[in-house]
Parts: structure tokens; sequence; C-alpha cells
């Protein structure tokens, strides 16, 4: 038996790598980026369970006690003032680039963050627990996979031929 045929649709392929990369262009991104922050957001309404399915470490009764005092208690960790949880952008700046995260005026919340040791007692103890905020939880990197899928299949052209 012989076999013999060209293999078609070579440029069409070739167009649609071309396609399928713009998927990291800047609207793209912009979308994901919005996606992002509202998740972010989401943590801290949730206090941390949107990102690692539990709550972060209560606050002490006596720092509770004090913000009432002050009339920065909210009900909730990490929101005393809104400085934090309103300071959460995003930004593209370079294609195929998303970043999102706190700015300056958030700045602080590097130490909530961060998995680097934070201020102890005298006694030892840590004065600060982590209270993660920035991350991607199962649920967001379905939705990224989701937002970039379709967008794969709203760049590309595909054909069956029998």
């Amino acid at each position: 038996m012989k076999f013999s045929g060209s293999v078609k649709g070579i440029a069409i392929l070739k167009g649609n790598f071309g396609k399928i990369e713009k998927i990291g262009d800047k609207p793209n991104l912009k979308k994901l980026g919005i996606l992002m922050q509202k998740s972010t957001i989401k943590t801290f309404e949730t206090e941390g369970v949107n990102l690692l399915g539990h709550k972060w470490k209560d606050l002490k009764e006596k720092t509770k006690e004090a913000r009432k005092k002050r009339g920065h208690w909210t009900g909730r960790i990490l929101t005393e003032i809104g400085h934090l949880v309103g300071s959460i952008t995003y930004e593209v700046p370079k294609p195929r680039v998303l970043q999102w995260g706190v700015d300056t005026t958030g700045s602080y919340g590097v130490y909530h963050q961060s998995t680097k040791p934070r201020k102890r007692t005298k006694a030892g103890k840590i004065k600060l627990p982590r209270r993660q905020f920035l991350g991607t939880s199962d649920k967001d990197i379905k939705m990224i996979e989701n937002t970039l899928g379709k967008g794969i299949m709203k760049r590309i052209s595909m054909e069956i031929r029998g």
C-alpha cells in the first residue's frame, strides 16, 4: 500500500500560533488583573478563607478592645482603617506580565505576607502572626485557566475535514 498526501493548513496553523500568543496581551491580562484584585479583596472579606481555606489567626481580645475604643474595629482582621485592602492594585508593565499586590500605601502588608521572622517579644513569642492575603487559590487557578482557555478558543480557527 502506498500513501501520499500533503499537509494542508500549515499557514493557518502558523497564524493561529500568533493568535494564541496574543492571549498574553494587555486586554486579557488586565481582565485577569481585575479578577485577581477582586479575589484578593475577597480574601480580606473572608479573613483568609478565600485564599487559604481557613481563617487567619484571630486578634487578641485586648487588641479588639483597643480598636473599638479608637473607633477602628470593623469586626474583621487586617481591615482596621482599610488602607491595606484599599491598596490592592494590578498592572501590566510589559507584554505577557501581570503584577498585582499592594501599592506603597499598603507597604506594611509585607509583614503579614512574609514568611520571614517577625517582631518577637522578650519571651521569644512572635508578636505578629502571618496573615497571608496575596496568592492564588485553587479557585483562582481554575478561573485563570478558564479565562485563558476561552481566549485561546476565541483566537484560533479549527476545521475538521473528512
